[in-house]
């Protein structure tokens, strides 16, 4: 008897410390999953967070680039607006008086060229298309602004170049119309001159003397060829033609009168292909203007009711 509850008590002992071990291992295990389902879960936020602080400084980035992308090309339409009023006064006055190439204002191009200078193209193309989707219709509306931007560019320096020229190519020719004029009006007063110290002054002596009183009976601008041309170099030239055409002389005279007025044709002809080209310039500038207008009036609309 003794030893039967001996052995239960003992049974009972090896029971107890079994449960106890396994209450412990079970307490241990569950610890350690709440711990580890905790830090799991920390992570998983952490990585949330994280992912949501990203998203949100992607978004931030986009929103900031889109901004300036919109401001920069604001300010492009608004200076190509202006410029392209400067083109069409410019042209219309040199129509008015086509001997003389008038002053044209020609606005700094800093935008542009700040623009096409960018060294983050593609960062500000994948903003772009971030925000208003991957679309192929997206694509070729980005690719319109610098299609545009790089067109008004290439007409900015062309524009430039083609006015440069044309002034020099017009102050040489008016130093030789007055070169030769002037040595005309030197020939003129030297040979009735002449004339009237050998006292054998002729008809041919007179009309060239009163030629050159009409010449200066008037204020003369030394500047206005035209005054030059109506009043000294065609009276001259006709005159000798219709009167004096027998005379070698007179002959040589307007002979230097007609180079006079071959340049003197030139002039205008050549001005007025000023005029002609930068009518075509500012057509062509107009309307890249008005579609870049467009554009951006279109983008600042989606990015307002995107944003």
């Amino acid at each position: 008897m003794d030893n039967l509850l001996q052995i239960i008590f003992q049974s009972g002992e090896f029971y107890n410390e079994n449960n106890s071990f396994l209450g412990d291992f079970l307490i241990n295990a569950l610890g350690a999953l709440i711990g580890t389902l905790t830090a799991l879960a920390i992570f998983l936020l952490t990585i949330k967070h994280d992912r949501k602080k990203e998203k949100w400084n992607e978004e931030k980035t986009t929103s900031q680039r889109l901004h300036y992308f919109s401001s920069i090309m604001d300010s492009i339409t608004d200076t190509v607006k202006k410029q392209s009023d400067c083109l069409k006064e410019f042209f219309e006055k040199q129509r008015q008086d086509i001997l003389n190439i008038p002053l044209i204002t020609l606005l700094p191009d800093n935008d542009l060229k700040r623009f096409l200078e960018l060294q983050n193209h593609e960062d500000y193309f994948h903003a772009y298309l971030r925000k208003f989707g991957y679309s192929s219709e997206i694509v070729e509306e980005y690719r319109k602004f610098y299609s545009l931007v790089d067109f008004l560019k290439a007409q900015t320096d062309q524009l430039q170049d083609m006015l440069m020229k044309s002034m020099q190519f017009d102050h040489e020719r008016k130093i030789r119309y007055k070169n030769i004029v002037e040595n005309a009006m030197d020939d003129t007063a030297r040979i009735f001159s002449t004339a009237k110290q050998e006292n054998k002054i002729s008809d041919f002596e007179i009309f060239l003397n009163q030629s050159l009183l009409n010449f200066y009976a008037n204020v003369v601008d030394y500047s206005d060829l035209n005054y030059f041309q109506s009043n000294f170099v065609d009276p001259v030239k006709f005159g000798i033609l219709k009167s004096f055409s027998n005379i070698d002389i007179a002959v040589q005279l307007a002979s230097e009168l007609k180079k006079a007025t071959f340049i003197f044709s030139e002039i205008k002809m050549s001005n007025n292909g000023i005029a002609d080209d930068f009518e075509k310039i500012h057509e062509k500038y107009s309307n890249a203007c008005i579609k870049l207008e467009e554009l951006t009036i279109k983008l600042r609309s989606k990015f307002e009711i995107k944003s």
